[in-house]
């Protein structure tokens, strides 16, 4: 069993092949670059979709949050709002300085 750390060049280059078997060491790195193919296309694969369910969640909720930008703030924080700048209004306007 390979060890999964070990990259696939170092596993190809681990086994040269010696004259007597150069057929089955044809067919065994055949065999890991048609695994290692077959992983890195699953792989491909599962990060595309995760990026398709991450578009897929996030566009709602950024559309949701958008629409609620311009919600007015509550009567008693909004007439605070407006007494408090009446407030500094009138004091400008009686010559205070801040």
């Amino acid at each position: 069993m390979e060890n999964r750390s070990e990259g696939i060049g170092e596993l190809l280059l681990s086994r040269l092949p010696r004259p007597a078997n150069l057929a089955a060491y044809e067919e065994e790195v055949k065999s890991v670059l048609a695994k290692n193919e077959k992983k890195l296309r699953q792989d491909k694969w599962t990060t595309v979709r995760v990026w398709i369910f991450i578009a897929a969640v996030s566009a709602p909720f950024l559309w949701m949050a958008a629409t609620h930008f311009n919600t007015p703030h509550s009567p008693a924080s909004g007439s605070f709002l407006v007494r408090l700048k009446l407030q500094n209004m009138s004091a400008i306007r009686a010559g205070w300085s801040f």
